[in-house]
């Protein structure tokens, strides 16, 4: 049971890891928006979330149910341990499904950009914004986007920014996150669109990240490998009991 268990937790983790590591190795940047971002990553974790974490849960309401003939009351001892049961099992669904929706919700607010040049990718995003018929002031960390039509220091009121993002890089990934803090959809996505479209010129010739996840592909792979094969052994050819 253990082995299987292991399986199923590193599969779509390894999986995960050798499609971010295809992307990273691609011959242009790749931009995806943060909710299929984290959904990937979701399924990265879903072996543990929706096989390892239940079973785990399961094993300890078995280990309690032992102790319940021990009790003055057998039967009212087994229906509170019932209860109980369900009542976790309702308690993780709700966190773990809960916990996954705020997490698309939050990641859907962010723009995220793979194996891209960081120092191509800030002029090549203003180029984009003025692609878009926009007009950006960087105010701190924060760019502000107004209509091309408003001068920056004449922006209050109705006038005011129409979006606020600001830009993170992550220099050993070859990564950029952009982090959407005021958008509108359709401004947000011919942004995008106009950035995608440029991406190519920002292309990198050797990201390491690609590599890095490759060799944890490979070593996740090994031990899925190693550990179905020690299964099927232990499983058609057990140890002889003496």
């Amino acid at each position: 049971m253990l082995l299987l268990l292991l399986v199923f937790f590193l599969f779509p983790l390894a999986l995960y890891c050798w499609i971010v590591g295809a992307i990273n190795r691609r011959g242009r940047p790749t931009l995806a928006v943060g909710f299929w971002d984290c959904l990937g990553m979701l399924f990265a974790a879903s072996g543990f979330l929706l096989l390892v974490g239940p079973i785990l849960l399961k094993t300890v309401f078995e280990q309690g149910l032992g102790t319940v003939v021990l009790q003055e009351n057998p039967s009212d001892a087994f229906f509170d341990w019932w209860c109980q049961r369900w009542l976790f099992w309702a308690i993780y669904y709700v966190v773990l499904l809960g916990g996954a929706a705020l997490l698309l919700w939050w990641r859907g607010r962010k723009t995220v950009i793979y194996n891209v040049d960081l120092e191509a990718f800030a002029p090549l995003f203003f180029r984009a914004i003025q692609e878009a018929g926009l007009c950006a002031h960087a105010k701190e960390d924060i760019i502000q986007l107004f209509a091309d039509s408003v001068a920056p220091r004449e922006a209050t009121g109705a006038n005011g920014p129409l979006a606020e993002v600001s830009v993170e890089y992550f220099v050993p990934l070859c990564h950029v996150t952009l982090h959407w803090r005021r958008n509108d959809l359709t401004l947000r996505t011919q942004v995008e669109n106009k950035l995608n479209r440029l991406l190519p010129e920002a292309r990198t010739l050797e990201n390491p990240a690609g590599g890095w996840l490759y060799i944890v592909t490979a070593i996740l792979f090994g031990l899925i490998f190693l550990a179905g094969m020690l299964w099927v052994f232990l499983t058609f050819f057990p140890p002889r009991r003496w």
